[in-house]
């Protein structure tokens, strides 16, 4: 993973949740995803480890849907799928427009987890949140650079890559209630 360009991840953790997780934990896993699915490209994202109450304000506001979701994806070059019953908002200018310094690497967007509902889908899941959020991240990211599951190919090509990617982190290097598991011999 240390080969090229080091991809640059600003990361916001709500404060409720601080405790919870790391910002370099995060910037591993958001980079080792980067790395494999845009090898070789100087690039940076936001991620922004949230609450249910945000994740379903935006969920209802960007795609129609009154619910909690576990990660949503904002990508400065493509929109995403809008699921409501009435039309989608119009959004005010193209962010193509948006420009950055000459030295600023090429910002992606922005991902947003639900921390509540990583820890939800875990237990479903008989996995640690630590897994759990590891897989948001990369799923974010991908989404970023183009990744979809709509299509059932399109499902199958990215299940491939997030596998992959979390394969090449390593799942025993996941987060730090899992670091301190084996730093004292827990399984």
């Amino acid at each position: 993973m240390d080969k090229g360009p080091k991809p640059r991840v600003d990361i916001n953790i709500y404060p409720s949740y601080k405790g919870e997780i790391t910002r370099a934990w995060l910037r591993k896993v958001a980079r080792c995803a980067l790395v494999n699915a845009l090898p070789d490209t100087t690039c940076q994202l936001s991620l922004v480890i949230g609450d249910d109450k945000t994740l379903q304000e935006l969920n209802l506001r960007y795609r129609g849907l009154d619910e909690v979701t576990d990660v949503l994806s904002f990508s400065t070059t493509h929109a995403g799928h809008w699921e409501g019953e009435d039309e989608p908002p119009e959004m005010a200018g193209d962010i193509s427009e948006f420009l950055l310094p000459p030295d600023e690497p090429h910002h992606l967007g922005e991902i947003i987890i639900s921390y509540p509902q990583a820890q939800r889908q875990a237990g479903e899941q008989r996995t640690t949140t630590d897994r759990e959020l590891a897989l948001l991240v990369v799923h974010g990211t991908l989404h970023l650079l183009g990744y979809d599951h709509i299509e059932p190919q399109d499902e199958k090509r990215m299940k491939a890559l997030e596998a992959l990617v979390l394969e090449r982190y390593g799942d025993q290097k996941l987060g730090k209630a899992e670091e301190k598991k084996v730093s004292r011999g827990g399984n």
